[in-house]
């Protein structure tokens, strides 16, 4: 396992590090597993995107609740 991977595993990249690592690393990255790499980061990028919309449309919902509407 790649460096990238593994911190992604440990979910200690945000989707911004994980691509600055890879555009510094991809010339010496196996050509197979690029890949992997890139397919890891892209469902970093959608997990990230899901729990910032899930959050937005929280906040929408108390909004709402708060304003007593039905």
């Amino acid at each position: 396992m790649c460096l990238i991977c593994a911190e992604i595993s440990k979910n200690r990249l945000t989707p911004s590090e994980a691509w600055s690592n890879l555009s510094e690393m991809y010339e010496v990255i196996e050509e197979e597993h690029l890949q992997e790499v890139f397919d890891k980061i892209m469902i970093l990028e959608e997990a990230n995107l899901l729990a910032n919309e899930a959050s937005d449309l929280f906040d929408l919902y108390n909004d709402w609740a708060d304003k007593g509407c039905d």
